[in-house]
């Protein structure tokens, strides 16, 4: 071998280490970041059953109908101009609460989950027939941050946002608060409630 050709060789294998280093170091952060959140949060901790809270989010006697509804365009659009609240496109399920003898809505409910500071909670929201919020029941969460939502938000039943319109959950003083629990939590029940609403009405 030449050595030109050696030390072209040599190059090609440094150059193959250095881009598997690079490539490994890229890949590999964001794990090692979610982990370090996710043991930071604790381990996912189950309060309330989803029949439970379904109960909960709906306690009017009436027959419960689990619905499956596609979200589309027009129904983003429509819920960003009502509520100003992006929603993404896709299919979900919800439920509809009918009065046994009359067959009317009564109510609806949907249950949640979704990311939460560095870990995911689960809660369940309950709407009237005036999609006035009937309850609000938090399932599940990482331990650290049912501590913090005890102190800050409630624990179980939260009833501080029940009879509250979408409008005003949507525009809830409890978004701009400084404390970060108190503000994720009212941006995932924003968020839960306009779809809510959305699938309703649609």
């Amino acid at each position: 071998m030449t050595k030109n050709n050696a030390n072209t060789a040599s190059f090609k294998y440094l150059g193959g280490v250095l881009m598997l280093m690079i490539a490994t170091s890229i890949s590999g952060s964001p794990k090692i970041a979610h982990a370090h959140g996710s043991v930071h949060a604790g381990p996912i901790v189950e309060q309330v059953n989803q029949e439970s809270a379904l109960d909960a989010a709906l306690p009017l006697p009436a027959k419960m109908v689990k619905k499956i509804e596609v979200l589309d365009q027009d129904d983003v659009a429509w819920a960003r101009e009502t509520y100003g609240v992006n929603l993404n496109k896709g299919v979900y399920s919800y439920y509809l609460a009918k009065d046994e003898e009359s067959g009317e809505v009564v109510g609806g409910a949907v249950i949640n989950r979704s990311r939460f500071l560095d870990g995911k909670l689960s809660l369940a929201l309950g709407l009237d027939a005036d999609l006035r919020v009937a309850s609000v029941v938090v399932m599940s969460a990482n331990r650290s941050y049912l501590f913090e939502l005890k102190a800050t938000v409630g624990n179980g039943t939260i009833e501080s946002y029940s009879g509250m319109s979408v409008e005003e959950v949507v525009t809830a003083k409890e978004l701009s608060y400084s404390n970060k629990t108190v503000r994720e939590f009212a941006a995932t029940l924003r968020d839960a409630t306009a779809l809510l609403a959305t699938l309703m009405q649609g």
